[in-house]
């Protein structure tokens, strides 16, 4: 498999299981044979390491059932991968520039 397939084949996979606990070190060498291959590749033709994608999912993800469901900040979390709720507070105040429970009375009329 060429590199920019086994990338892809990568993103296909955090896509589908950003919810899941994963280390993606052990992902890496488990399907690819090579963390530092193909983190490096994933660098270069994505423009982010898969763990920075791997955030990013999960906190798009967590932001959408903030903004179109009643779940809790907590609850979301968890159900996207998260599993340190002040974490999770910290990583989304850094990408969305406000805490969870802003966002979401920011965004509440997106339901």
């Amino acid at each position: 498999m060429r590199s920019e397939e086994l990338v892809q084949d990568l993103k296909r996979y955090l896509e589908k299981n950003y919810h899941r606990s994963l280390k993606i070190g052990g992902l890496c060498v488990e399907r690819y044979g090579s963390e530092q291959y193909i983190c490096r590749r994933f660098r270069q033709i994505v423009g982010k390491s898969p763990k920075q994608y791997l955030m990013q999912l999960r906190l798009h993800h967590a932001a959408r059932k903030l903004r179109t469901t009643e779940m809790a900040v907590y609850q979301a979390a968890f159900s996207c991968g998260f599993t340190d709720i002040n974490n999770f507070c910290k990583q989304f105040r850094q990408c969305y520039g406000c805490s969870p429970s802003e966002y979401r009375q920011a965004n509440a009329a997106e339901k």
